[in-house]
């Protein structure tokens, strides 16, 4: 299984290209963290930190996930939420504690997300929404099987 130590993190971007499982441990602080190439992974983040400089978001997946597990592990995201910047297919996310964000979890884009599981994530002092999924009034493309289930907002 393939491991990332986030304390010996030199950028703020990860690619997760050809990786069906890996496990991210540590801390990170700086900039918010960014996965690339992400469909089709299982992802674990476990016993660390994530904690940001950005304004609003910690945690940031760009383009697509398919197929998609992430898990967290005795985990917190700090002062930053999470984001996802294009559609979800089949995702589950798990298990975070989410520190003071802007927004806990949110989807943006305009896309119609498929079967996204939310659950299990404690958000505590969002500024904003715990969580968040657009959906855009131009052209109202509706979310199908979106599950949101015990998670604690504070």
């Amino acid at each position: 299984m393939n491991q990332i130590n986030l304390n010996l993190q030199k950028t703020s971007t990860i690619d997760l290209k050809n990786i069906s499982k890996i496990t991210l441990y540590g801390n990170y602080k700086g900039d918010r963290l960014k996965l690339v190439n992400w469909s089709n992974t299982h992802i674990i983040f476990k016993d660390g930190f994530i904690s940001t400089t950005h304004l609003e978001d910690a945690l940031v997946f760009v383009g697509s996930g398919e197929n998609c597990s992430v898990f967290a592990e005795n985990f917190v995201i700090k002062n930053g939420g999470i984001t996802f910047w294009d559609k979800l297919t089949n995702v589950c996310i798990a298990n975070f504690k989410i520190l003071f964000p802007h927004t806990g979890i949110r989807f943006t884009q305009d896309h119609s997300h498929q079967k996204v599981s939310i659950i299990n994530n404690t958000i505590i002092g969002a500024s904003h929404e715990g969580i968040y999924c657009r959906i855009s009034k131009a052209t109202s493309n509706p979310c199908n099987l979106i599950l949101i289930a015990g998670n604690n907002n504070y």
